[in-house]
């Protein structure tokens, strides 16, 4: 209970405010209560409103990056394509590397020929 002072009362006053006392206490544990309740609602509806706020705010980011490759990226894709050039640059380039690749794995002391005339030795018990 909490610490009272209660000044020019008998004790006969006294015993008739304790019970008042105590149905004080409830009424006002009951208030306290109903108004932690309402703290906690409206804090709940701030989170739930941050939320909101933090997804919009999101929705908005992606609108305008899609609005950005509709408007931009995508018309200037269409008018310099460059894909067929970079795709014919990419062949020729893996063509020449396949070339000098074979070229080098033909020579006669490249490590792939070494392997196989190891191989077909042991494998087929032919002697050099």
């Amino acid at each position: 209970m909490n610490k009272k002072v209660v000044k020019r009362l008998d004790s006969d006053k006294m015993a008739e405010l304790k019970g008042f006392e105590d149905v004080m206490d409830l009424i006002l544990d009951e208030n306290e209560k109903v108004e932690e309740k309402k703290r906690k609602r409206e804090s709940d509806k701030l989170g739930e409103d941050h939320e909101i706020f933090n997804f919009l705010e999101f929705e908005v980011e992606r609108q305008k990056r899609i609005d950005r490759f509709y408007a931009v990226k995508a018309p200037n894709k269409i008018k310099h394509d460059q894909s067929d050039k970079m795709v014919e640059k990419e062949v020729e380039h893996r063509f020449h590397l396949k070339n000098k690749l074979v070229l080098a794995m033909m020579e006669t002391d490249s490590n792939l020929i070494q392997n196989l005339s190891l191989l077909f030795k042991h494998g087929f018990g032919l002697k050099k």
